[in-house]
């Protein structure tokens, strides 16, 4: 199984869920274009050698990009940068789940369930019973004209019990 990245950021942030689903899949890969995502999120360095130190629990494989994945992303951006808005991210996480032949887990089956032949695993976050609403797709907080939606978790560092 490939982890999305929306999907470390739901278990890095505390979610209950994402801990669960995570630490059944024990030992998963990631894309190494997840890998970039989450540094990209990084704080300080701490925050940086513990998300390494996590990964390492894991035992995280971090697929690279090889010229097999690359053509299969130029292939998903051809055909559909322009009718889904298809990003180069998601292109490469998409052809590293593809050409691996990988179960991708995500809460963002938008960014991928237009692509043929993918496997997806959708993750849903939370469930908020007083609104009955599934926050299916929301990972940051969202703007003021969304007021009526619960907080998003607090974002947690990983190993040194701050919050």
């Amino acid at each position: 199984m490939i982890i999305d990245t929306d999907v470390l950021i739901w278990y890095l942030r505390g979610n209950t869920k994402a801990r669960k689903i995570i630490d059944a899949n024990i030992p998963f890969v990631i894309s190494v274009i997840t890998y970039f995502e989450l540094l990209q999120g990084m704080r300080d360095k701490n925050e940086l050698r513990d998300l390494q130190k996590q990964l390492k629990r894991w035992s995280t494989k971090i697929i690279q990009i090889n010229e097999s994945i690359s053509t299969y992303a130029m292939y998903l951006i051809e055909n559909y940068y322009m009718s889904h808005a298809l990003e180069a991210g998601d292109a490469l996480i998409a052809a590293t789940s593809l050409e691996n032949n990988e179960i991708l887990l995500t809460a963002n089956i938008k960014h991928y369930g237009y692509i043929p032949n993918i496997q997806t695993q959708k993750f849903i976050p939370w469930k908020n019973v007083s609104y009955g609403i599934k926050l299916e797709y929301a990972i940051f907080p969202l703007g003021p004209a969304t007021t009526n939606l619960p907080p998003p978790y607090p974002f947690n560092r990983i190993s040194n019990g701050k919050s």
